[in-house]
């Protein structure tokens, strides 16, 4: 899947995070974002929240900022 940078950078971020949580370092992202679909709610009005508020978030909201910039790590193509 093909995603905007700052959910890209943030996906990275929640791997890491569970590896460093004592997850096996061999998480992979796919695993993660099925994990995450799974607990996923099924409502279509909690689904349209979900929506709504991911549709006004800025990049600022997800990833650290320096001042008015937004930090993404530089990555190649292929998979992580």
């Amino acid at each position: 899947m093909v995603w905007p940078g700052p959910i890209h950078e943030h996906l990275d971020r929640l791997v890491d995070a569970a590896v460093e949580d004592g997850e096996a370092e061999g998480l992979s992202r796919t695993e993660l974002v099925a994990a995450l679909i799974y607990a996923a709610p099924t409502s279509g009005a909690d689904l349209r929240g979900l929506l709504e508020r991911y549709r006004r978030a800025r990049a600022g909201d997800l990833l650290p900022t320096q001042g008015k910039l937004v930090v993404l790590h530089g990555h190649g193509p292929g998979r992580r």
